[in-house]
């Protein structure tokens, strides 16, 4: 009988492995140009990045909130992509590797000291993974920052530095709430209706009448749900949308004023004064570059 003759074995290939991520230091990016201010333990970039820069895999030492000032990016991760776009706020942890896809834009990247992270972990189960959100609220303290950082007028470092550790601690209580309040999911229904309504003057009886309640019942379970009355988080609405307004348009103040909402420019400027530190005019000089 005649052997079969089996040539030799070919070795088997090693599987591809994985590109390692390339690991930015603080205060650094890929971004087209930028200004660098170090207060206290926080690093706040001032940054541009041109439309079709692609970063590739690559991670952070720091974890970081990123505020979109106008146009956008796309942040790649293994199973999902987040796409701040302008009026966001997106958190990335510390040594999360990502890809980037920019699209063009205008943003201000606030870098944490790991102890402040680890802080805010210790007050509330959040941080720990990428996410985008665009409260009013935490938009609003981080454009506060920003301006602070621009202006660069008598004691501007002592004041940002203050506003930084409110949007920690803004950003940990709201997201802390969030896991653990178990609202009703009525109480969602009503905020979702004044984040698409925020322009017309909702009464708390209309809304209450809505979701057949009393609107006692329904203003504790949303202060209780939000941590702000329907009132403030309406107005919060309103001021956010006047700031998209001033940075991205050419409309003079009343026309402003009105297209958010408000009943004429001095109510306007006096709202946006009392919840910004700044008039409007001053606002869209120092922001809108």
């Amino acid at each position: 009988m005649q052997s079969k003759h089996f040539g030799e074995t070919k070795p088997l290939k090693p599987p591809a492995e994985r590109p390692s991520p390339l690991t930015l230091p603080p205060g650094q990016g890929f971004e087209s140009r930028h200004c660098i201010s170090h207060i206290g333990d926080f690093i706040v970039v001032d940054a541009f990045v041109q439309a079709g820069v692609q970063a590739p895999l690559h991670r952070h030492e720091r974890g970081y909130f990123t505020l979109i000032l106008n146009g956008g990016f796309d942040e790649r991760f293994q199973s999902h992509t987040l796409a701040p776009r302008a009026g966001m706020i997106n958190f990335m942890p510390p040594l999360e590797p990502h890809r980037t896809q920019s699209f063009g834009a205008r943003f201000v990247r606030i870098e944490l000291s790991d102890s402040a992270l680890a802080q805010a972990r210790s007050i509330g189960p959040t941080m720990e993974r990428p996410v985008l959100f665009e409260h009013p609220r935490s938009v609003s303290i981080a454009r506060r920052i920003l301006a602070e950082v621009r202006s660069r007028e008598h004691g501007w470092r002592l004041v940002a530095h203050g506003l930084l550790l409110e949007l920690l601690g803004d950003v940990v209580r709201d997201q802390s709430r969030s896991e653990l309040r178990g609202s009703p999911h009525w109480i969602r229904g009503v905020k979702d209706r004044l984040d698409s309504e925020w322009n017309r003057a909702l009464s708390l009886s209309e809304l209450a009448q809505r979701h057949g309640m009393h609107p006692v019942h329904l203003a504790r379970a949303f202060r209780a749900a939000y941590g702000t009355s329907v009132g403030e988080y309406r107005r919060s609405r309103q001021l956010n949308a006047a700031q998209d307004r001033l940075l991205n348009s050419d409309d003079d103040m009343l026309e402003v004023a009105l297209a958010c909402g408000f009943g004429d420019q001095s109510h306007f400027s006096k709202a946006f004064r009392r919840a910004f530190g700044m008039s409007p005019s001053r606002y869209r000089r120092t922001l809108k570059r």
